[in-house]
């Protein structure tokens, strides 16, 4: 007659220590990691659903990577060093070479 006290005890008390783990390391990943990160332009499976137009557009659109600094103040030097970097990555991936 005990047993059955003492095992819903014993289960809440376990699922108390679980959820509040699980709570933490989410509000963890969520704070440590930069806004930058968590907003990536990856789409799920449930926003192609929702919006389609927007799938199909982004399926056949050549990514023009030219204007995603665009209107980021850079110094004039580190600009052209990551124009250039941008340019070997873009022909590295576009002739399948391996990345150095």
């Amino acid at each position: 007659a005990a047993a059955g006290p003492i095992t819903a005890i014993a289960l809440g008390i376990y699922s108390a220590r679980v959820g509040t783990s699980v709570a933490g390391r989410y509000i963890e990943s969520r704070l440590g990691k930069p806004s930058l990160i968590r907003e990536t332009s990856r789409r799920s499976v449930l926003q192609a659903v929702r919006e389609p137009w927007a799938t199909v557009k982004g399926l056949f659109s050549r990514g023009d990577a030219s204007g995603a600094l665009s209107g980021v103040v850079l110094e004039q030097g580190l600009e052209n060093r990551l124009q250039r970097i941008a340019t070997s990555t873009h022909n590295t991936k576009r002739n399948k070479a391996p990345f150095r």
